[in-house]
């Protein structure tokens, strides 16, 4: 996605365990998360590195390889989570629904609440035109979920 100008989190892709360091110093050796690249959700297959040796363990206990590749990402001091459902026809028509506030309970999504409340139009504005973008870069015919990093300013960036 950062191809098509969409707002994420400095972030590395690592594919091999010999790359651990140098993808820790590329992100400045400042707090990051960890993600699996296979069957993580709704806060699950996670973990918080502030140290190299946080990303080892990290890579091993979400079992990381070639074929599973790991997302470090620099940890993002967000408002909130927020998510929006977009579909788009064959036709290439699009609609979206409510803007969705995620809250969270030790990192697991616990409630979602549909619409936002207090959200600023601009961050609607935004949330949408990014979901437009997302949903016709990838062609994608069908409904898709989009979730974002609030940030205190209500700019978004995909989560």
């Amino acid at each position: 996605m950062v191809a098509n100008e969409i707002p994420v989190a400095s972030h590395v892709v690592i594919r091999h365990a010999d790359e651990l360091a140098s993808a820790f110093e590329r992100l400045g050796h400042q707090k990051c998360i960890a993600k699996t690249t296979q069957f993580g959700y709704d806060g699950k297959g996670q973990r918080v590195v502030e140290s190299l040796d946080d990303l080892k363990n990290a890579w091993e206990s979400l079992h990381a390889s070639e074929q599973a590749p790991l997302l470090l990402e620099h940890f993002i001091p967000f408002k909130r989570e927020v998510s929006i459902l977009m579909a788009r026809g064959i036709d290439g028509t699009r609609r979206s629904y409510p803007l969705v506030e995620n809250r969270h309970e030790d990192g697991v999504l616990h409630v979602s609440i549909m619409p936002a409340p207090d959200t600023q139009s601009h961050t609607l504005i935004q949330a949408e035109e990014i979901a437009k973008k997302i949903v016709k870069a990838l062609k994608y015919i069908g409904i898709l979920c989009v979730e974002f990093f609030e940030l205190p300013n209500g700019n978004l960036l995909v989560n």
